[in-house]
Protein backbone atom coordinates (compact mmCIF):
# COMPACT_ATOMS: atom_id res chain seq x y z
CA UNK A 1 0.00 0.00 0.00
CA UNK A 2 2.42 3.02 0.77
CA UNK A 3 3.83 2.10 -2.50
CA UNK A 4 1.12 2.83 -4.63
CA UNK A 5 0.34 5.68 -2.07
CA UNK A 6 3.54 6.96 -3.57
CA UNK A 7 2.99 6.86 -6.77
CA UNK A 8 -0.80 8.20 -6.36
CA UNK A 9 1.30 11.29 -4.77
CA UNK A 10 3.80 11.55 -7.42
CA UNK A 11 1.03 11.53 -9.95
CA UNK A 12 -0.81 14.63 -8.19
CA UNK A 13 -3.51 12.41 -6.42
CA UNK A 14 -3.71 13.14 -2.45
CA UNK A 15 -3.86 10.14 -0.12
CA UNK A 16 -4.10 9.10 3.36
CA UNK A 17 -2.80 5.96 4.66
CA UNK A 18 -4.93 4.34 7.41
CA UNK A 19 -2.48 1.95 8.65
CA UNK A 20 -1.81 -0.39 12.23
CA UNK A 21 2.13 0.89 11.51
CA UNK A 22 2.78 4.46 11.04
CA UNK A 23 6.58 4.14 11.29
CA UNK A 24 5.82 2.07 7.62
CA UNK A 25 4.26 4.86 6.27
CA UNK A 26 7.14 7.16 7.90
CA UNK A 27 9.72 5.54 6.60
CA UNK A 28 8.27 6.01 2.89
CA UNK A 29 7.95 9.46 3.78
CA UNK A 30 3.99 9.50 2.84
CA UNK A 31 2.72 12.60 3.45
CA UNK A 32 -0.54 11.72 5.20
CA UNK A 33 -0.86 8.82 7.60
CA UNK A 34 -3.34 7.50 9.85
CA UNK A 35 -1.86 5.32 12.78
CA UNK A 36 -4.62 3.13 14.32
CA UNK A 37 -4.38 0.44 17.06
CA UNK A 38 -6.42 -2.35 15.67
CA UNK A 39 -5.96 -6.03 14.72
CA UNK A 40 -4.54 -6.42 11.20
CA UNK A 41 -7.75 -6.51 8.64
CA UNK A 42 -9.49 -4.12 10.62
CA UNK A 43 -8.25 -0.31 10.08
CA UNK A 44 -11.32 1.40 11.34
CA UNK A 45 -11.80 -0.81 13.98
CA UNK A 46 -13.82 -3.65 14.45
CA UNK A 47 -16.77 -4.67 13.17
CA UNK A 48 -19.93 -3.32 14.00
CA UNK A 49 -18.37 -0.47 16.09
CA UNK A 50 -20.46 2.43 14.08
CA UNK A 51 -18.58 5.47 16.33
CA UNK A 52 -15.09 3.98 16.29
CA UNK A 53 -15.63 3.49 12.28
CA UNK A 54 -16.57 6.81 12.04
CA UNK A 55 -14.28 8.65 14.08
CA UNK A 56 -11.28 6.65 11.97
CA UNK A 57 -13.32 8.37 8.59
CA UNK A 58 -13.87 11.57 10.10
CA UNK A 59 -9.88 11.79 11.24
CA UNK A 60 -8.74 10.34 7.96
CA UNK A 61 -10.85 13.20 6.14
CA UNK A 62 -9.82 15.79 8.64
CA UNK A 63 -5.96 15.01 7.74
CA UNK A 64 -7.03 14.81 3.71
CA UNK A 65 -8.64 18.31 4.16
CA UNK A 66 -5.39 19.95 5.38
Amino acid sequence: MPVLARADEASGIATVLVTMMPDLGERFHLPRIVGVEFPFGHPFGVPNDRVMQRTVAEATLALYER
